[in-house]
């Protein structure tokens, strides 16, 4: 599928700033491949409304229609001010595995649970615009906020289906279907990760819950990462850089996310274009830097996230 990028501003307390933000990460998901199957707001002149807390609208999009033991997977973003100030943006993203029509309400397992939250927290001062990342497979999609901007106001946010062991979004035989999903966001809805798995299978998602657990990213990394330690290999091959998968674990099995990987922070510059073993395959992964997963699950400090461009 596809990546693409566009400069969004720290702030929508203007009509223009409103709309190249919202508008811009809304034909960006479209240009990557995901389909929009419902809406209450076409962006492009949309009015900036100096009202804490007012809600612009929401639009419904899809992933691609899955493999054979896939699940659909819809994802609704709802495009709101913030709370306390109208200057600030707040989105809010939530999951499921199909739509009512008539209400665009998302159904299905992963519908139950709460949308996870991105709120700016910049200052007047923080006002230049700054690029975003989108990229989509078609089974996943990931969305690195404020690439090359400031901590405050970074997030990235991960949907994804299972994987098998080749980075096909079905489970091997013999598993059950249909395979699950996940939705992972840093910084969340308590401004550390929120992390939900969501088992089709069982049919569980009404009763599932997100998991804030301090920052923790879903990696197990060697356990030794810090701000300052390189990981790249001196022995032969000299200069390789282990680089660890974001889990994606439910009941009907523990699968690996294609999109995003966990690399030691120190070893490459941000933006660094990484080729990377992964899934039975090289694929081509872009270096974030500080600042969007935190911890690993191992507590890590060092961890920085890198995700997927194009295989």
């Amino acid at each position: 599928m596809a990546t693409t990028t566009f400069f969004a501003p720290a702030q929508i307390g203007t009509t223009t700033n409103l709309n190249t933000y919202y508008g811009g990460l809304s034909a960006a998901i479209v240009a990557v491949g995901c389909t929009r199957v419902a809406g209450t707001v076409t962006w492009g002149s949309v009015a900036f409304v100096n009202t804490p807390g007012y809600n612009y609208g929401y639009e419904v999009f899809k992933l691609n229609t899955p493999p054979t033991g896939g699940t659909e997977v819809y994802f609704r973003i709802d495009y709101l001010a913030g709370n306390v100030s109208a200057i600030v943006g707040d989105l809010r993203v939530s999951t499921g595995t199909g739509w009512n029509s008539g209400t665009s309400a998302l159904t299905g397992p992963g519908s139950g649970v709460a949308a996870t939250r991105f709120t700016s927290t910049a200052t007047n001062a923080d006002s230049v615009f700054r690029q975003t990342i989108v990229s989509c497979d078609g089974d996943g999609i990931v969305i690195a906020g404020y690439y090359l901007g400031v901590g405050g106001v970074r997030f990235l946010l991960l949907i994804d289906r299972q994987r098998d062991s080749n980075g096909v979004a079905a489970p091997p035989s013999g598993f059950p279907t249909p395979s699950g999903y996940c939705r992972y966001s840093f910084p969340g809805t308590t401004v550390n990760s929120s992390l939900l798995n969501v088992d089709c299978a069982a049919n569980a998602g009404a009763g599932e819950t997100s998991t804030p657990t301090g920052g923790l990213w879903p990696t197990i990394t060697r356990g030794d990462l810090t701000a300052s330690k390189s990981m790249l290999t001196t022995a032969a091959p000299a200069g390789v850089m282990p680089t660890y998968p974001t889990w994606i674990a439910t009941r009907n099995g523990t699968y690996a996310s294609k999109l995003v990987v966990v690399y030691s922070l120190v070893d490459v510059p941000v933006g660094t274009d990484l080729t990377v073993l992964h899934l039975g395959a090289n694929r081509h992964y872009t270096a974030l830097g500080g600042g969007y997963v935190g911890l690993s699950a191992y507590t890590d400090q060092g961890a920085a996230a890198a995700i997927w461009v194009n295989d």
